[in-house]
Formats: structure tokens, sequence, C-alpha cells
């Protein structure tokens, strides 16, 4: 399980609804639209059942690096890093489910 497609699932959602294959039918855009933020929600849900709250620090942790393996900014070590912990997972699967209820309103 990847934060980093958690992120991008949105993103690839709104490029297939602005893509010139897709039909500018508002009807199927909205159905379109709730089917993918309900998959983005279900797939945030997995995040909880994996979610070990006895561990401390970071889970589901990425770290990015640029091409070559190098630091984001290599003279201070810093690197571009994904993870949650027992807070931000709540608020993750929160934001996922409020955007899903949002489109069905």
């Amino acid at each position: 399980m990847s934060l980093i497609l958690l992120v991008l699932l949105p993103i690839i959602g709104a490029i297939i609804i602005f893509g010139p294959w897709f039909p500018q039918n508002e009807v199927k855009i909205r159905r379109f639209a709730k089917g993918w933020a309900g998959l983005v929600f279900i797939y945030s849900l997995f995040f909880i059942a994996f979610f070990n709250p006895s561990q401390t620090g970071f889970q589901f942790e990425n770290i990015l690096k640029l091409p070559g393996g190098k630091d984001w900014i290599a003279p201070l070590g810093i690197d571009f890093a994904f993870g949650v912990d027992g807070i931000s997972i709540t608020l993750l699967v929160l934001t996922t489910f409020l955007v899903l209820i949002s489109l069905i309103a």
C-alpha cells in the first residue's frame, strides 16, 4: 500500500474527467466522480485496516529521491517523504470520506 498512490488517485481521476476522450455530459461526469471518490475512500480504509497502533512513529512511509538516488536538497540532507501516524490516519480517512459525501450531496 502506498500513500503516493492515495495522493495520485484523485489527480488521475481529474485527468480522466478533463480528458478529451471522456464524454462532456454532466450526469456522466458526476457519476464517474462519485464512483472514483468512492474508490479512493475504500482505498483509504485499507490504511486503517493495516495500521498498527502499538507501533510508534510513522507508518506506510515512502521516501522519494531524485533520479540517481540524490536527496531533494543535498547540502542539508532533505528528502521528500510521505507517512502517517495515529492522528493523521484519522484525518486521511476523514478527508476522503468528506470528499465522497460532498460529491453525493
